[in-house]
């Protein structure tokens, strides 16, 4: 049965999961055609009947506990997608870049963790919502099975690079995350909050990059900061973190900080600082009350 079998390897635990229940089902159907041709060559021949009835019994056995998976499996607010959505090249090139420098296998437990866990469930597409609203990437938070994750980006970024658009999805994957979070444990999250933790998460992401991606990005933003908005978001997180740094390196010396410690307080004072910006801006005022409004 094994050449028939889908391998799951370097796949998060839902995405194993849902391709463990397809296994499941091609085993049975293949258990089924050997009962099957046992089966007829036994009776035909007259000998060996009862291998054919142990088979039988066994398959049946088999489907009962593939049904009982499966009813479980429905009741379940997991990923049920065996295969991902059918998205632009570019996306899955993108979230392969961002789940590579995030660590996301060692990541499991992060809100970004949670949104590749459920990769197979997130479609990604550009649309002119995005434009009319401009706005650079919306998470659609309308589906509470969790089957289907929309991500749209703004169509004018078809002429990016996958690095661009990495720094818009990331911020995106955050609130995937989020919304999973609060799906699955019945717990709303603060809309200020979480929207400065996608900030932050964009922050974590261009620490992470390499150092010729991080040039490119400056680089770019030297030559011309008007022609790439998101860089442009980039540049003003970054300045926040920088700030939050330097709050910190002088705590580090007066405290002694460990390593950890400094770490910390550089990206908790990095997304309180971002907090605080986010609830002053009028956009987010008016889109967290037009959220508090849906919740209520």
């Amino acid at each position: 049965m094994i050449p028939f079998l889908r391998v799951a390897d370097g796949l998060l635990y839902e995405q194993k999961a849902s391709i463990g229940g397809e296994n499941i089902f091609r085993m049975i159907a293949l258990w089924g055609l050997f009962t099957a041709i046992v089966s007829v060559v036994t009776f035909w021949k007259k000998r060996f009947r009862m291998v054919s009835v142990l088979l039988i019994l066994c398959w049946l056995i088999s489907i009962a506990f593939w049904a009982f998976l499966y009813l479980k499996d429905q009741s379940s607010l997991s990923c049920k997608r065996s295969a991902p959505y059918q998205i632009d090249s570019e996306f899955n090139r993108v979230l392969d870049l961002i789940a590579q420098r995030l660590d996301i296998e060692n990541n499991y437990g992060t809100f970004w963790g949670n949104a590749f866990n459920y990769r197979n469930c997130i479609d990604i597409e550009y649309s002119d919502i995005n434009k009319d609203l401009g706005a650079e990437g919306l998470f659609f938070a309308e589906d509470p099975s969790l089957q289907k994750l929309q991500v749209s980006i703004n169509p004018e970024y078809k002429e990016f690079d996958d690095l661009t658009i990495a720094t818009i999805l990331a911020h995106e994957l955050t609130h995937v995350g989020q919304y999973i979070y609060e799906t699955t444990s019945k717990t709303e999250l603060n809309c200020f909050s979480s929207e400065a933790e996608a900030f932050t998460s964009q922050a974590i992401f261009l620490a992470q990059l390499k150092q010729e991606e991080v040039r490119s990005i400056y680089a770019r933003i030297q030559q011309n900061i008007e022609a790439n908005p998101a860089f442009q978001i980039l540049l003003d997180i970054d300045q926040v973190q920088a700030e939050a740094y330097s709050a910190c390196d002088t705590l580090k010396t007066a405290n002694n900080l460990t390593t950890n410690q400094f770490n910390e307080c550089v990206w908790t004072g990095t997304k309180n600082k971002l907090e605080q910006i986010v609830m002053n801006d009028v956009y987010y005022q008016e889109q967290c009350k037009h959220n508090a409004s849906l919740n209520q």
